[in-house]
C-alpha cells in the first residue's frame, strides 16, 4: 500500500450504492484510513480545518464510458460472434454499449471541469 494505512483518505459519493461498493472494497483491502462521506465532493469546504490540510486529492468524476468500450477486442476471434448488434438501430446504439448522447456528455464535461476547478481551492493540495 501505498499509504500503509497513515493519513486519512476521505472518499466522497453521493449515491449510497456506489459508497457502499467502496466501503466493501476498501475493507477487503484492509483500507483502515478510508473516510467514506455520502455528500458531493463540491460540496465540501476546501477552508475547512477537516480539508484545508489535505496535500493530495485523486478525482474519479462521472463519465460516459466510451473510454472502456471495446477494450478487449483484440481477443475476439475473427467473426465470431461478440454480443454487440453492430447494425441495430432499436433503442441501443452502434458504440458497444455506450449511448453517445451530446447533452449528456457536455454535461459530463463541465461537471468534470467543476470537480477539477473545485479541487484547486484546497490550499495545500499539490499542484
Amino acid at each position: 500500500m501505498i499509504m500503509q494505512n497513515t493519513g486519512t483518505i476521505h472518499a466522497f459519493d453521493k449515491d449510497p450504492l456506489r459508497l457502499q461498493t467502496l466501503i466493501k472494497l476498501t475493507g477487503r483491502a484492509k483500507c483502515k484510513n478510508i473516510k467514506p462521506l455520502r455528500t458531493s465532493f463540491l460540496d465540501i469546504n476546501p477552508l475547512d480545518k477537516t480539508y484545508a490540510e489535505a496535500t493530495h486529492i485523486l478525482l474519479d468524476p462521472s463519465c460516459s464510458g466510451s473510454g472502456i468500450t471495446r477494450r478487449l477486442d483484440h481477443l475476439l476471434v475473427e467473426g465470431a460472434d461478440d454480443g454487440v448488434d453492430d447494425d441495430d438501430d432499436g433503442n441501443g446504439d452502434e458504440n458497444g454499449g455506450v449511448v453517445r448522447d451530446e447533452n449528456r456528455i457536455q454535461a459530463l464535461s463541465d461537471f468534470q471541469f467543476e470537480v477539477l476547478m473545485h479541487a484547486f481551492k484546497f490550499p495545500k493540495v499539490t499542484k
